[in-house]
């Protein structure tokens, strides 16, 4: 880590300060339903069997897909929704 980004990150003030580490963003990630926590369920809508088949996802479960920039308390892995240029929301 670079000693003078350290520096700024200990003198900054809230709001401004950028993180060390640059995580991987869960949004628009596909995953299985049953996979989902209560609380998080908001962060999430419903896809069709035929969105979920477009990202490999296809075993007769039901999937949803996270709403873009929604935090949720378990960061989710799966693969990310692929855009057609005529289903974009």
């Amino acid at each position: 880590m670079e000693l003078n980004r350290f520096k700024q990150l200990l003198e900054s003030t809230m709001g401004n300060s950028k993180p060390l580490i640059n995580e991987e963003d869960d949004d628009e990630v596909v995953v299985n339903a049953l996979t989902i926590s209560a609380e998080d369920d908001k962060c999430f809508n419903e896809i069709s069997s035929e969105e979920a088949l477009k990202v490999g996802l296809n075993n007769g479960g039901k999937y949803k897909v996270k709403k873009k920039g929604c935090r949720t308390k378990i960061k989710y892995k799966g693969p990310k929704q692929k855009y057609s240029g005529n289903n974009w929301h």
